[in-house]
């Protein structure tokens, strides 16, 4: 079986192993073995190198072409929040990718390729990858996904990149008639950077969905005085809390 040392230790593909003399078979012996973990669709890295920003970039730009901006959920990805489901852990999902109006799009298998207008605003280059800001990423979603998970996606980039919901509203204005704009809308209004995990996020969707009050968020509870215990999501008038 072929050894680690003997591949890259910067994103490859098949092809690439090809020419360094490692077989289809080799690398499927890899992968069981966990010395080889696929990081997108047709993108490998060795195992024992880190799951940082800079490698999921490098993978991305391996199979998209050129010029093409990342968006949705693969720049979610990137901007360091999960936005897969469960079950795409272990078949990764399409990489979402965007062209200018009057361009064709992308057309594999492993991709999602669409056309979509973006203002220069709109695009950050990420270790030399072009990718939809957090911003309109969180935007895009915001409209796309399903409620509860957009909601925890929002909050998620909110509490990242130091993003506030009042600049989310005021750049929503451009999304007037977009498909889904009326869901951002109504996630923007719960939206709270203070949301520590995706599951507090969800729980608080479901609350308010039932028609509770907005919840306090990592509400300390004294002991003599002294903050001992904090709750995720409180009703401290009422002495309930959800964890």
């Amino acid at each position: 079986m072929t050894s680690v040392i003997e591949l890259p230790t910067t994103p490859f593909t098949r092809a690439d192993l090809e020419q360094i003399g490692v077989t289809p078979w080799a690398l499927e012996c890899a992968l069981d073995a966990r010395l080889v973990r696929r990081v997108v669709r047709g993108v490998y890295v060795r195992c024992d190198q880190p799951d940082t920003i800079e490698t999921r970039c490098r993978a991305v730009s391996r199979v998209i072409r050129s010029g093409s901006v990342v968006r949705d959920r693969t720049a979610a990805w990137l901007h360091g929040v999960d936005a897969l489901d469960h079950h795409e852990k272990e078949v990764l999902p399409e990489i979402e990718t965007s062209v200018p109006r009057f361009v064709t799009p992308t057309r594999r298998a492993d991709h999602a390729g669409c056309t979509r207008d973006l203002r220069v605003r709109d695009v950050v280059v990420l270790h030399g990858l072009r990718v939809t800001t957090a911003m309109r990423t969180a935007l895009d979603l915001g409209c796309s996904m399903r409620a509860r998970s957009a909601l925890a996606v929002i909050d998620a980039i909110l509490r990242l990149h130091g993003l506030d919901v009042e600049q989310l509203t005021r750049e929503s204005a451009r999304f007037r008639r977009r498909r889904g704009v009326v869901q951002l809308r109504r996630l923007l209004s719960m939206a709270d950077a203070r949301s520590e995990s995706f599951g507090e996020s969800w729980v608080r969707y479901e609350l308010l969905e039932a028609g509770l009050p907005v919840p306090e968020l990592q509400w300390w509870v004294d002991v003599d005085g002294v903050p001992t215990y904090r709750l995720d999501l409180a009703f401290p008038l009422h002495k309930v809390a959800v964890e």
